[in-house]
């Protein structure tokens, strides 16, 4: 994807409340409220939508996971740079918000118009780079048609395809897109329960009179198919090139920068005509005259008036000609000499081509364009797709497919610096709207009881709330909703003995504050600020930042020895004033004594993350940072468990790693993984050993000497209360017949104690002695 955040984004705090206790929506949403939202109000609930999202296919794994003995934990659905960029570059966005009536997010929807950001795209269910043999059925599914197609609606003869093909679209990739404005796209969609009615609100609501839209697509996950499927969605192929250089892009149309779909031009326009008039003459939509124009005359609108001659862009083929109209994209190539083969973990072009008796050169032509610095020695993540030629390929065949392999599966948001060979391809599903011959109003959409959009706005509330969220560096474990409120609002002034009022908590405290004295990077920066300002008019704040202190560095000791002077001197006539001046008396205050304090500061600015195994607050153990972002300082993380330990090297001999513990990622599926603030982790000093790009088959020695020693204490104490135990069920288990023992042993009977006896030393003992099965790290 070329496009970039608009703005930057503010740092995400988690949500005040734990996802697990929302409850699941009603069938009709009694119990709820719903809002329209805007960008901000969802950019401001970013961390909200992300655990709704963990947290709906928790829930539906639980279900899943009720008649196995070894539980699955899924990957998470969607992506933090997914969610954060669609809802900074989707224009526009529309969207609803569904809550309980404590506040707390029972689900979410938004949807755009469909925009795609590669200088080539294609919709096309026939082409073999569109990969639409692949059911995407879930891991570990029991369905005989995992791996393949079969049971899925998919568009299986690309009429459908090419419909989407032949509507309009305009837009340059690099700025704003390349818009599809009879496409609208449902590009987020999370719920506790109220998916579907959400889901058929949308549709409704794309399919009233008001509504310039056809068609409604979006990508699926792989556990969402069925439920899109179900509400007539099907599978659509689309394909696109993400390794065009600049010297072999296809010419532009009328505007250099500027993708257009099939067009001609119209000159039949009279003295004053209109686009309305127009297009009541001709049958050409004045959505459609305007969209295709707008880059031609700034301000057209459906009333403006042309003068007679003026040329307009009409979408599809000019039927005054006989010739084939030329499309920006290039004509559809169909690719039916050619299949994919699935590599093997480490896998090679060699032993590929050798298996499957083809010529390694050949094999390395065809994907050279589609996986970057491939050889014929190249070792193959799990997965990767290969493009194989089969026997009947001849010389020509094979130089027209190399020139055109790297034409893929379409990935609807990859980044420019990805690799799209290491990325999942978009599972693209789409729905034919209602014709617009039989579409009613939006007003008696709503009138209508029976309709979900109905439902939508009969609980709508039109002031969305102030949402609490948990202040960066806090522990949610002992995070005070109440007080936390009341700080919000303002309002969190305690009382002390004396009737006087301590306004410390709710941050209004008058004791004056004591001013710092000025470093020597300060008055640096003051005496240079203007003249950098003056240098550089355009830059912004940050970039000025960035030069002054590129400025400081380059300066030489004695360069700077200035500015230290200057800095003491001021710290010195700050220190002379201060003494001078009086020093206020502060009034002696009695406190209660109260097991509440006020709301943690903001925490320093977390350090890098990338890569690094840290400890999070509130949570037992180790992560691994599988992603972090540092604009929203936002991390996914994976569990890590301990393997053992290290041993000795190939040689026998003893490494810097030996007898410490081995630990390693939990394999994945097998725990859940968890999204959290970055303010809320901690690095931990720690050394990888096998240095492979691999997280999965790492291994790390940690070297973080106060968590080495709190982790020997924790298992210390798990290892004596678990012995302990043991040893006190064995004094209390002899193995003797009981059968026909009174409850309560009585003086001259049997030394045998009874079943309810020994029952009830159990109990006993398990109370005095409780299982400990891990213990939380501090």
């Amino acid at each position: 994807m070329l496009a970039k955040r608009a703005k930057a984004i503010v740092p995400l705090k988690e949500p005040s409340y734990e996802f697990e206790t929302v409850p699941k929506c009603s069938k009709r949403l009694e119990d709820s409220h719903v809002y329209s939202v805007n960008r901000d109000t969802l950019q401001n609930a970013t961390a909200e939508l992300i655990l709704i999202c963990n947290e709906a296919v928790a829930r539906q794994q639980k279900v899943k996971n009720q008649n196995k003995k070894k539980p699955m934990y899924p990957s998470k659905p969607l992506s933090i740079e997914y969610i954060a960029d669609r809802l900074d570059i989707d224009d526009p966005i529309n969207g609803y918000f569904v809550r309980s009536k404590e506040g707390c997010l029972q689900g979410f929807v938004t949807w755009t118009t469909f925009t795609t950001w590669q200088t080539y795209f294609r919709w096309d269910s026939l082409a073999t780079a569109a990969d639409m043999d692949n059911g995407h059925y879930e891991e570990g599914s029991n369905s005989q048609n995992a791996g393949s197609n079969s049971g899925r609606s998919v568009d299986a003869d690309g009429q459908f395809a090419a419909e989407l093909q032949n509507t309009v679209f305009l837009g340059d990739p690099q700025e704003g897109g390349v818009v599809w404005p009879r496409i609208a796209e449902v590009s987020l969609l999370g719920g506790l329960g109220c998916g579907r009615i959400m889901m058929q609100a949308v549709i409704e609501e794309l399919e009233t009179t008001q509504s310039e839209y056809n068609y409604i697509t979006l990508q699926a996950t792989d556990n969402s198919i069925s439920f899109y499927e179900s509400l007539g969605f099907i599978r659509v192929g689309a394909v696109a090139r993400y390794s065009l250089t600049d010297k072999s892009k296809l010419d532009y149309d009328f505007q250099r920068d500027n993708i257009c779909s099939p067009t001609y031009w119209y000159t039949d326009t009279k003295e004053d005509d209109t686009p309305r008039t127009i297009s009541k003459r001709t049958g050409v939509e004045v959505l459609e005259i305007l969209f295709l124009n707008k880059v031609l005359y700034d301000g057209l609108n459906a009333n403006s008036r042309l003068k007679r001659g003026t040329p307009l862009r009409f979408p599809g083929r000019d039927p005054n000609s006989s010739s084939e109209t030329r499309n920006t994209l290039g004509s559809p190539r169909k690719q039916t000499r050619s299949t994919y083969t699935t590599t093997k973990e480490n896998e090679t072009p060699t032993a590929i081509a050798a298996k499957l008796g083809l010529e390694v050169k050949e094999l390395v032509a065809l994907n050279k364009f589609r996986i970057k610095g491939l050889t014929k020695n190249s070792q193959l993540f799990k997965g990767s797709q290969l493009l194989t030629p089969n026997e009947t390929l001849n010389k020509q065949d094979l130089e027209e497919l190399s020139s055109m392999t790297d034409e893929v599966s379409y990935r609807h948001w990859t980044f420019d610096d990805d690799n799209v060979e290491y990325t999942e391809p978009s599972y693209m599903m789409a729905r034919r709207l209602k014709p617009r011959a039989q579409r009613r109003t939006l007003a008696a959409t709503l009138a209508d009881p029976n309709s979900a959009l109905h439902v939508l706005h009969q609980h709508k509330t039109e002031e969305h709330p102030d949402i609490l969220q948990i202040p960066n560096d806090c522990d949610p474990r002992v995070f005070d909703f109440e007080l936390a409120l009341k700080i919000a609002n303002g309002k969190a002034a305690s009382t002390t003995d004396n009737g006087v009022e301590d306004t410390e908590l709710s941050g209004k405290s008058k004791r004056a504050k004591t001013k710092r004295s000025p470093s020597a990077y300060s008055c640096f920066m003051s005496a240079t600020s203007s003249i950098v300002k003056q240098e550089n008019p355009k830059a912004s704040f940050g970039e000025l930042s960035r030069i002054m202190s590129e400025r400081w560095k380059s300066l030489d000791k004695d360069a700077k020895e200035v500015f230290v002077l200057e800095a003491k001197e001021k710290k010195k006539a700050m220190e002379d004033q201060a003494q001078d001046d009086p020093k206020p008396v502060p009034a002696k205050k009695k406190r209660r004594k109260s097991s509440v304090s006020g709301l943690p500061k903001l925490g320093p600015v977390p350090s890098n993350l990338f890569n690094k195994v840290v400890q999070v607050k509130g949570q037992e153990g180790l992560f691994f940072v599988l992603t972090y972002i540092p604009d929203l300082q936002w991390c996914h993380l994976g569990k890590m468990v301990v393997r053992g330990e290290f041993g000795l090297d190939r040689a026998g001999t003893r490494t810097e790693n030996t007898g410490k513990r081995r630990w390693m990622l939990a394999p994945e599926g097998q725990v859940p993984e968890l999204d959290v603030s970055a303010f809320n982790c901690r690095v931990i000093k720690s050394r990888t050993v096998k240095k492979t790009p691999n997280a999965d088959k790492e291994e790390w020695c940690i070297l973080d000497e106060a968590f080495n020693e709190q982790f020997n204490t924790q298992e210390e104490k798990i290892k004596n209360a678990a012995s302990v135990q043991d040893d006190m069920k064995r004094a209390v288990s002899p193995a003797m017949d009981t059968t026909n023992a009174d409850p309560i042993s009585r003086e001259g009977d049997t030394d045998t104690p009874s079943d309810e006896a020994l029952s009830f030393k159990r109990r006993r003992i398990e109370t005095d002695f409780p299982k400990v099965e891990t213990l939380a790290l501090p």
